[in-house]
């Protein structure tokens, strides 16, 4: 169902250690999830929609993450 497609997605990200998931919202719509938010970098967001890809019943993820070094203390590079 959805509701644990997206619950088993927020779990999966937030126990990701490279992927900083607070800033990461997940909604399910048929089977696709959509990842919305911010991330700190490329990899981050390329690791989150790994972590998510192989959840049982997800069809395909749409990974609509900015990176946003700044909101995570790192924007004075």
């Amino acid at each position: 169902s959805p509701p644990s497609r997206r619950s088993s997605a927020t779990s999966a990200l937030t126990h990701e250690s490279h992927v900083d998931a607070s800033e990461i919202d997940v909604r399910c719509d048929a089977g696709v999830l959509i990842l919305e938010g911010h991330v700190e970098d490329r990899s981050a967001k390329r690791r989150a929609e790994d972590t998510v890809h192989d959840i049982d019943g997800v069809v395909d993820v749409q990974n609509r993450l900015a990176v946003d070094p700044s909101l995570f203390g790192r924007g004075d590079r």
